[in-house]
């Protein structure tokens, strides 16, 4: 049979509504009628409503099968002697036959031992065969829900660490490919092209500009924040506006996958910092706030040596200098003697080369300006 069914919000498979059922059993018959196949009892294929009856036209004697609607609404009555009733057809069923029974309505061309059987009756001689190849078996495991989730996560915290310490750097690398893996998967999977790409990049753009250009959380970081979602969640799919329920269903999934794995990474930060110092070992990559810190308003001498507790090495003093080894937008990285300190500026950009000045130190962050 050829009934159509649907997947309603629950995910269970129900017959589809007359508007799809209407539609389908138009293009059924227009084909069946092509290829000089009975259109009624292709109808009956799609529709389990309809009752067909084996006729004979009067004027030729001629064997046809015609549905009870089409008999009624065309006037046939004076042309055609209805028979028997399809007993496959009608009665809430959708007309279902085996091989010999579909050769008998004239359904098929013929039935068939073999497939040699049948490439011999239709004259080929050779039949070309496909396989999956490991470029295919590949891209179905990277389409697989639970890793495109991994590789959104990865590259988020690749795309995270890169946009805090800027410069080519290993997270950089890895968020490019897992990124990279993403698109070129859905690409092959048919689901992403260009304008994916163009959205996402876009979208990176745009955030990198409000944290290095327009600090603060504007427009820019708002429109980049939704076009990396928006591109993402259209490389997942195959159309843009949901036009059924299984679309909308599969708009939902998607959705809540992109943005799981932002709420992932957010949740994965959040408890880095909440439980750093109490893993041991890992609370030596946190600057904490100097030991001996200066008041705001003391009149201690500006040179005065702060020191801390990651593994007793001393920052350099307020007002030391310090040469940016990396574009300061507004954070970066800047050596002092032999030291490679994570700073920010006071908001200004400030190339690498040039030379800056420590202003204080606040808990964890190092501020500096330009000389």
């Amino acid at each position: 049979d050829a009934g159509p069914i649907r997947m309603n919000l629950g995910g269970a498979f129900e017959h589809a509504e007359e508007k799809i059922v209407s539609y389908l059993v138009g293009a059924l018959r227009e084909l069946a009628a092509s290829k000089g196949r009975p259109s009624a009892l292709a109808e009956a294929m799609a529709d389990r409503t309809a009752v067909v009856y084996q006729a004979t036209e009067l004027a030729t004697g001629k064997q046809v099968y015609l549905s009870e609607k089409e008999f009624n609404e065309g006037d046939l009555a004076g042309k055609f002697q209805l028979g028997p009733a399809v007993p496959e057809a009608g009665q809430n069923r959708f007309l279902t036959v085996g091989a010999a029974r579909a050769l008998q309505l004239g359904l098929c061309e013929g039935v068939f031992a073999s497939q040699d059987d049948l490439l011999q009756q239709m004259s080929i001689e050779t039949l070309a065969t496909t396989h999956m190849q490991w470029v295919d078996k590949l891209v179905f495991t990277l389409n697989r829900p639970w890793v495109t989730g991994l590789l959104l996560i990865l590259g988020f915290i690749g795309l995270y660490l890169e946009l805090a310490a800027p410069g080519i750097s290993f997270a950089g690398l890895s968020a490019l490919f897992c990124f990279g893996i993403f698109f070129w998967s859905h690409a092959l999977g048919g689901t992403s092209g260009w304008l994916e790409v163009l959205l996402f990049l876009l979208g990176i753009v745009s955030l990198a500009c409000e944290l290095f250009v327009l600090p603060g959380f504007g427009v820019f970081g708002i429109s980049g924040l939704v076009l990396v979602v928006l591109s993402l969640v259209m490389a997942s799919q195959d159309f843009l506006v949901p036009q059924n329920t299984a679309d909308w269903g599969e708009l939902r999934s998607n959705l809540l996958m992109v943005l799981g794995a932002v709420l992932g990474v957010m949740a994965l930060f959040v408890g880095q910092i909440l439980l750093l110092d109490s893993i041991p070992g890992l609370n030596r990559f946190r600057l904490h706030a100097p030991t001996d810190s200066l008041p705001i308003g003391s009149d201690a001498p500006i040179g005065k040596l702060l020191t801390t507790s990651i593994s007793g090495v001393p920052l350099p003093p307020l007002g030391a200098r310090a040469v940016a080894e990396s574009d300061l937008r507004p954070s970066g990285k800047v050596k002092h003697g032999e030291q490679l300190l994570d700073v920010i500026t006071e908001g200004d950009y400030i190339e690498a080369g040039h030379t800056v000045e420590i202003l204080r130190i606040e808990g964890n962050r190092i501020v500096v300006r330009k000389v």
